[in-house]
């Protein structure tokens, strides 16, 4: 729980870490668990990353095909994009993330899903179909995706669900060891909870209120 108050106060003031992992989640000798390694984490509350007020207004005004121009051919503005949404350890990165990051570097779709189906190692045929959707939604909607990342302080955006699926990813991780080499068995409840923290769709994955809220707490 204190990683995720964690992500919370990160998510309130708006920062972003990018690259939670296991390596990143240290203990004190008091056994207390930190996170550590902020060197590629971002503020959105920082305008020295972007000239927030002119973007938006451009993101209002043009067209989707002007935006589509413009993160293919304005080297600029893409890696602006790109720095801000940088991937350290793909394995943790959200789908819709990093289908957005193949995006601006010009990988067509079908490149982008033998990428992620590479990355998560995914065979499930069903789960396909479902990032096959998602790199559809993304590449449609990237206008309203960079709106969002630039313009928005909505909890729901998809740039404050960047940290709640690594942190998903790290719990399910390490309830696998716990599971495999020690034979603790993992409550039901806390594998629905992992099981929405890392839910492919962004639209349905849980934030992070809805994660302090779930009913594994409450138990």
């Amino acid at each position: 729980i204190s990683l995720l108050e964690s992500v919370h106060f990160m998510v309130k003031n708006r920062i972003v870490h990018c690259d939670l992992k296991l390596q990143n989640i240290v203990t004190n000798e008091k056994g207390i668990l930190k996170i550590i390694d902020f060197g590629g984490a971002f503020s959105l509350n920082d305008k020295s990353y972007f000239d927030f007020g002119s973007n938006c207004k451009l993101l209002k005004s043009e067209s989707i095909n002007k935006i589509n121009f413009r993160t293919q051919h304005n080297t600029n503005f893409a890696d602006n994009i790109l720095d801000l949404i940088s991937i350290h350890t793909e394995y943790y990165t959200p789908p819709e993330i990093l289908t957005l990051k193949l995006i601006l570097i010009n990988y067509s779709n079908d490149e982008i899903l033998k990428h992620i189906v590479e990355t998560y190692n995914v065979t499930n045929t069903e789960i396909v179909e479902n990032l096959k959707k998602i790199i559809i939604y993304v590449s449609q909607n990237k206008k309203k995706m960079f709106y969002d990342l630039q313009c928005k302080k909505d909890i729901n955006s998809f740039i404050f669900k960047f940290d709640t699926f690594s942190m998903g990813i790290i719990f399910r991780e390490t309830f696998k060891i716990l599971n495999k080499y020690f034979f603790i068995t993992i409550d039901n409840l806390l594998v629905d909870l992992i099981e929405k923290m890392t839910d492919l769709n962004f639209k349905t994955r849980l934030n992070i209120k809805q994660i302090l809220k779930h009913k594994y707490f409450f138990k």
